[in-house]
């Protein structure tokens, strides 16, 4: 492996997760690893909300940060919105209104970005919910009206982009699909199909990608945050997969 790697990891709150101590988070586990094969590795975090704006937000780090390996985290809350036949948006006065999928007559329509912001700012993402609650009714129903191939061919336009984005900045894009969601059964359920067909279509495209659905549920310590040992095996993943890219190369 490379004496020295500038490594990005675009995601959510697993990056700054504050119920879990520096030295336990995923980055600095695998800084350590990668330190003790002789290897130093500068890490930079960024984040991003919207799948709509991912592909600025990972240009934007590159610029900024210049990494060779860039790490992309596909976070839930902004991807069970796009399989849900009603979504809450909120409105310029301050409340919360909901519309129909814009996708749920037109197939080619273009996804409305306002509509993830209910499930990305605020207080909604740190409530702890019921396991099965109408929103899972509401994915059920979007599932139901077929709006799963839209969302999943969304996904993959929005993993290709990302990878053409990095392939012309000279950095290695790794995907790292969605983790489970136990907080939400249909959320859980969408979630295992994104990661599947994202697997999938990376490798049929020779993108880097790991799996961490396959985290199992006791790694979590509620429907959303991983506990420490979670986060150890995100960072094992992580080097066993920099460790066959490198044996690639040579």
């Amino acid at each position: 492996m490379a004496n020295s790697l500038h490594i990005a990891f675009m995601g959510g709150c697993l990056n700054k997760q504050h119920d879990i101590a520096d030295s336990d988070n995923y980055i600095t586990v695998l800084r350590t690893m990668l330190h003790e094969r002789g290897t130093e590795a500068t890490t930079a975090k960024g984040l991003y909300l919207h799948y709509h704006h991912a592909v600025s937000k990972v240009a934007e780090t590159i610029a900024v940060k210049k990494p060779d390996i860039l790490c992309f985290f596909l976070r839930p809350f902004p991807l069970i919105p796009l399989f849900k036949l009603s979504i809450k948006y909120p409105t310029i006065e301050g409340g919360v209104k909901s519309m129909l999928h814009p996708a749920l007559l037109n197939r080619n329509a273009a996804w409305n970005v306002v509509l993830s912001d209910h499930q990305t700012f605020g207080a909604f993402t740190y409530v702890k919910r019921r396991r099965v609650a109408f929103r899972d009714l509401n994915i059920a129903l979007g599932l139901a009206c077929g709006l799963a191939p839209w969302a999943l061919r969304y996904m993959t336009s929005v993993v290709n982009a990302l990878n053409r984005t990095c392939k012309e900045a000279g950095v290695k894009l790794i995907i790292m699909t969605p983790p489970k969601s136990p907080g939400s059964l249909m959320g859980d359920r969408v979630c295992r199909k994104t990661a599947k067909v994202i697997d999938s279509f990376c490798r049929e495209n020779e993108i880097s990608c790991i799996d961490i659905h396959a985290l199992p549920y006791d790694r979590f310590s509620d429907g959303v945050h991983l506990k420490k040992e979670g986060h150890l095996e995100i960072a094992e993943m992580i080097h066993k997969n920099l460790l066959a890219i490198q044996q690639n190369i040579e």
